[in-house]
């Protein structure tokens, strides 16, 4: 579904959702964090379960890819499919454990690692059933793992909380 050095373009996606398209070295994907910030249009996030990749745009064009963890069918915790929206975003967010134990941020049981961007299509409250976020468990990035929230390394989290705002779209193929 991707390549090394290849991005996705999200309007070629929609059209053929196998292909992929090699970027320019001078393209989008390539210039800095507050350059992005500067361009126009909407920022969109498409998130690809089988190939564990999160892709930023802004506008039409991909602008980054996150390499991320996605849910685990197989124990019954899928990532789901789907349009969603960031409902919020919490800078260190604590851990709530089943039985209300609340772990908080820094702490190695905290799974949530630096930021929480809440996924959903109402808003419920601070936290919602599935979220984009850190980790504690760095090596769990690229695999099918989580219990159904997407991973990102701790540095690509805190870029992204810092660039999409709350009303992001986000698309889970």
């Amino acid at each position: 579904m991707w390549c090394a050095f290849g991005f996705l373009l999200p309007a070629m996606a929609m059209a053929n959702p196998v292909g992929t398209m090699s970027l320019p070295s001078d393209s989008l994907s390539f210039l800095p964090f507050d350059s992005l910030k500067t361009l126009s249009g909407s920022w969109r996030i498409d998130i690809y379960r089988d190939g564990a990749l999160l892709v930023l745009s802004k506008g039409d064009f991909p602008v980054r890819n996150y390499l991320c963890a996605v849910g685990n069918d197989t124990i019954g915790k899928p990532t789901p499919h789907g349009e969603f929206k960031i409902l919020g975003k919490i800078k260190d967010p604590p851990m709530y454990w089943r039985n209300g134990t609340r772990i908080p941020p820094g702490d190695w049981r905290n799974s949530y690692g630096p930021r929480w961007l809440s996924l959903g299509t109402a808003k419920r409250g601070t936290y919602q059933r599935y979220g984009i976020h850190g980790t504690n468990a760095p090596h769990s990035i690229g695999k099918h793992i989580s219990s159904g929230c997407i991973r990102l390394y701790n540095e690509d989290v805190i870029e992204l909380f810092d660039l999409v705002p709350e009303g992001t779209r986000v698309h889970i193929h």
